[in-house]
């Protein structure tokens, strides 16, 4: 998938830059376009959830 050069581009282009490979992350709908940039530069993501785990 191809995506016009955005924010969420020069983010992770600046994360790799500064040699950054896991960073933690709160999801949501607003960064389904980093995320995608951070899967296709082999950035580990760790996901943190709020709250009490679901049984």
């Amino acid at each position: 998938m191809t995506f016009p050069s955005s924010g969420s581009r020069r983010l992770v282009d600046l994360l790799r830059r500064q040699g950054i490979e896991r960073i933690t992350w709160v999801p949501g709908e607003s960064y389904l376009a980093a995320l995608d940039f951070l899967h296709d530069a082999a950035v580990d993501v760790v996901i943190c959830v709020r709250g009490n785990p679901r049984p």
